[in-house]
């Protein structure tokens, strides 16, 4: 498993940003995330050292600062988005009990570049929220989903997530597709794709706070 592992990061390298030249432990004391998934019989391996912040998000219209008192971070890159809520009382309170205790809900999109196409985009995304820690949730669009923070040190929040999607989100701008649905927005179509996808992303990246 190692080795298809391996394989498939080098080449996903062009398309996912993967980093073979160093260790899972090296990319993620850099400040990074490897994220490992299965589909149709491959084995597949995203690997991102230095891979940015967890910026403080706001809610829609409001002026995003780092006094304002709602606490919300969010990552995101070419790969994946994490997205986690927290009570306003871990602002100014940074630590790893007052991160598990002040915890509200957690989000996340995974790109799947292998089923991508020049005029379409497919990941996973669940419609629901995780609202719980180390707890194996029921989350549509899995059949296994769970959140663990690890710790919070030198500024750096660690975890992992870890799951299986049974049902991934084909964009496509090609109406012609009678197995899509077309969205509010002009042009868009979408298309369920089910699927057997277990997967585990481990991150180690810094917090803006």
């Amino acid at each position: 498993m190692k080795r298809n592992l391996v394989f498939s990061c080098i080449a996903l390298a062009l398309l996912v940003g993967c980093d073979s030249s160093k260790t899972d432990e090296e990319i993620l004391a850099s400040g990074g995330y490897v994220l490992e998934y299965e589909l149709d019989g491959e084995a597949y391996e995203v690997r991102r050292a230095n891979a940015g912040q967890f910026n403080i998000a706001c809610p829609s219209g409001v002026t995003c600062d780092r006094d304002f008192t709602y606490r919300a971070h969010s990552f995101s890159d070419e790969n994946l988005m994490m997205y986690m809520s927290f009570s306003p009382l871990l602002v100014g309170n940074y630590s790893y009990a007052s991160i598990i205790q002040n915890f509200n809900y957690a989000s996340m999109r995974i790109e799947v570049p292998s089923l991508s196409s020049g005029n379409s985009e497919v990941y996973f995304q669940p419609l629901n929220p995780l609202r719980e820690l180390n707890f194996d949730a029921d989350v549509f669009r899995t059949s296994r989903f769970e959140l663990s923070l690890n710790a919070f040190e030198d500024g750096y929040l660690s975890g992992t997530w870890s799951g299986t999607v049974t049902e991934l989100t084909k964009k496509t701008e090609d109406q012609s597709d009678e197995d899509c649905y077309v969205d509010d927005i002009m042009g868009e179509c979408y298309e369920a794709i089910p699927v057997t996808m277990p997967f585990t992303l481990r991150f180690n990246i810094e917090v803006e706070h």
